[in-house]
Formats: structure tokens, sequence, C-alpha cells
């Protein structure tokens, strides 16, 4: 009885540490799996955001482009010598031709009410109706009469039937007063087709959303993983829901499934080549990463470098980065010693990580100069601005040991590729024009 009582105890103490280190086990894939999930999520995160970029830029230009048709229409009513109407019925002919599948019509209005459609046949019913009295675009057109700037509705109702997206831009006389205004009626299918288009180049779907109200997109999409991003302009403020293709809500659950399989047949083994993975990832962090600042380090800017401007080529958006000196860093060096400027240099990366942008990338490349890495940019302009803002945070005083110092900072920009198709050449350009900046300021 003795015997077989001694065998239970120790079958029971073998089960029982069988169970405590499948508990461990358990604990230590557990914090595995929320790691696995929290990367998983940021890498869908950057890149619903690199594609909402995009797909902001590609509508951005579908707009404009319209209201520079829209420009070039009135500058050349405003300007030409005749008022034939068959003469500006060519002259319009040729412009909208790009774009006919497009525009629905072209119209005049003096003050608020419609003198001119083109074509004119399916939009005479349109001639002499008062805009500014219909109730759906009567606020739009009275807004144009009172600031002078244009507006971008719809979809709306059209007079003539059917829907469209409506653009008015203003005419002002000579005399610089206000005449009337000039509306493109964009078909609303047409329209919507061409953001399709665009979903279909990003592969994503997406939601358009103005004051609660959808106006592009399908509902259900609210009920899959959406990425949410504010869609502005000078024209219109909406709310756009970025879906990815392929994003299996059900992905997270797979992998929790099968790091628990994995956790009961390879136990042990699966511990240490975990503990082997964190241990090779923290020596990779470390060096990629500066030690003093946290900022990443010339060991990773090739790799970051590669990607971006591979991606700017492959969406035809330009890129750029911004060179970073600290003025006068030896002097606090000398004056003060290495650790009063071991202090600025982190306090300075402690701005510059507030400073920059979600989607822009902080390096230390060594000594007091740090580089700044923006995947997208519109033009030179967005640069300088960015650099303003830069130059904003990197003006101030630091109380160090009871030394005051006031630390500012040179900078110098380049786009890609306008300044060059490769690194060394862009930041040859880049520095040249930092040390222009730092040799423009008092010794």
């Amino acid at each position: 009885m003795r015997l077989k009582l001694k065998k239970l105890f120790k079958y029971k103490s073998a089960v029982f540490q069988a169970v405590v280190v499948g508990a461990l086990l358990s604990a230590v894939f557990f914090v595995f799996a929320m790691f696995e999930f929290d990367r998983i999520e940021k890498e869908e995160t950057i890149e619903a955001t690199e594609k909402f970029i995009v797909f902001n830029n590609q509508f951005d230009t579908l707009v404009h482009n319209n209201i520079n048709l829209l420009k070039g229409f009135v500058a050349f009513i405003m300007t030409s010598e005749t008022s034939e109407e068959e003469r500006i019925y060519d002259f319009i002919e040729v412009l909208l031709k790009p774009q006919r599948a497009l525009i629905n019509n072209v119209g005049i209005a003096k003050d608020t009410t419609i003198i001119w459609n083109y074509p004119l046949e399916p939009n005479k019913s349109t001639i002499g109706v008062d805009l500014a009295e219909l109730p759906e675009q009567g606020a739009f057109v009275r807004s144009v009469k009172s600031s002078g700037h244009a507006v971008f509705q719809g979809p709306v109702n059209l007079i003539q039937g059917g829907r469209g997206f409506i653009i008015r831009y203003p005419i002002m006389d000579l005399n610089n007063d206000y005449w009337g205004q000039a509306s493109i009626v964009l078909r609303e299918d047409a329209f919507k087709n061409a953001i399709k288009l665009f979903e279909e180049d990003l592969d994503i779907r997406s939601i358009i959303i103005k004051s609660n109200e959808i106006i592009y997109g399908d509902e259900a999409l609210l009920s899959e993983k959406v990425f949410w991003f504010n869609f502005s302009d000078t024209l219109f403020v909406w709310d756009v829901g970025i879906v990815l293709n392929g994003f299996n809500q059900d992905r997270g659950y797979f992998a929790w499934g099968l790091i628990v399989i994995g956790m009961f047949a390879f136990g042990i083994a699966a511990s240490a080549t975990y503990a082997s993975i964190r241990a090779n990832d923290i020596v990779k962090h470390e060096s990629m990463h500066d030690q003093l600042t946290g900022l990443r380090n010339r060991n990773s800017l090739d790799e970051t470098m590669e990607q971006v401007m591979a991606a700017s080529k492959r969406n035809k958006v330009k890129s750029g980065i911004l060179l970073i000196d600290l003025n006068k860093f030896k002097e606090i060096n000398d004056t003060f010693g290495h650790s009063v400027g071991d202090d600025v240099l982190k306090e300075t990366a402690q701005r510059l990580k507030e400073a920059a942008r979600a989607d822009e990338v902080l390096f230390r490349l060594g000594g007091d100069e740090f580089l700044l890495v923006i995947p997208v940019v519109s033009d030179r302009e967005t640069m300088a601005n960015i650099s303003a803002r830069l130059h904003e945070s990197l003006t101030y005083r630091l109380e160090v040991h009871g030394n005051s110092i006031i630390v500012t900072a040179s900078m110098g920009y380049a786009v890609y590729d306008d300044d060059g198709a490769d690194f060394d050449t862009l930041f040859q350009h880049a520095d040249k024009q930092m040390y222009i900046e730092k040799s423009l300021k008092p010794r």
C-alpha cells in the first residue's frame, strides 16, 4: 500500500511539476503573443498611413485639376476681346477634352443667376435659375459671393437631373469686385469611379464621411478594421476610413492558436528559441540606435533611405531629408564639459522627437549632427515649413548644473529626386545648404 501511495505521490508530483512548467511557459508565450500582436498592429498602421498619404494626394490632384480648368476658363472670358459664343464653345471644348467623361457641364452665373451653360442642350432648364434660392445649393453659392473663395460641394441633386459634385469659383471684374461665379459639375458616378481606381491602385477600400453622412463607400466597411484619417483641404474637411485589402480579422486569433500549439509541442525548445530571438533583437536594436539619445544611428540609415526612395519612385511622389547641426556645440563642450554637452544632445533629441510627425524618421549621425527623413513632401515649400518648425523647437535655453545655455541650430534640406537620385548626392546638397545658413549666423 505504501509503495502504491509513494508511486501515486511521485506521479502527482510529476504532473504538478509539468503543470507548473506548462503554466510558466504559457505566461512566456502570452507575453510573446502580445508583442507579436502589437507589432502587427504597428505595421498595419504604418502601411495604412502611407497609402492614405498617396490616396490624399491623388484625390487632391483630381479636385484641383478641375479648379485650374475653371480658373483658365474664367481668365479666357475676362481677357478675351470677343464675346462670340461660338469661340467660347470652341475654347471650352478644347479645355475640357481631357476630362470630358468626368465633367457633366460648365456654367456661368451673373451674380447668382445662371446665364450660360455648356453643353447647352441638356442643360437648357438651368438658364435663368437663381442658385441662391435653391435649398440644397444656396448656402454654398452665397458663400462664394460673400467670401470671394472657391467651394466644393456634393453630392447634390442637379437642376437638370442626376447628381454631381460642384466646384464653384468667383468671377471678379476689373475693379476686383464680385461679378458672378463659374462652376464645374462632376458626374457623381464618374467621380466615384475615379476614387475606385485610386483604391485599386493602392489595394485598399475606403469610406468617406462628411458631417456624419457617408458620401462614398459601403457602410458595411465600418464592421471591419478601419484606419481613420482627416481629409482636409481649403475646399473640404472629411473623415476618411482606410481598409487594407487582404487583412484577416481573425489573423490574431490564428496566431494565438499556433502559439498555444507550439507551447505544448515544443515547450522548452520554443522558450529557448524565443529567448535567443529576443537577445538577437536587443543586440540588433542596440546596434541600430544611438545609446545616448535613443534615436536611430547611421547603421539603419541606408536601409531607411532605400525604402523611402523606392516608395517615392514607385508612388511618383517626392521625399526629403533635413540635416541639423547645433551651433557652437564645441564651445559648449569646451566650456562646460562633456557631461553638459551630453545633456544638451539629449534635450535636443527629445525636442526633435516631439516636433517630428508620425511618418518622419529621426537619426543621430554622430556628434551634434542629426537627420530627419520625410517620406512624402509636396514641394520645396513643404521642406521650408518643416525647417521653420524645427528651428522653433531647437531654439531654447537650457539650465544644466547651474549653467544657462542658449541652444540654436543650423539646417539644410534636399528633395528627392529634384536635388539628387541617391542619398550621397542629397546629403551633399543638404550639407552645403546647412553650412551656408551657419555662415550667415552671427559668430
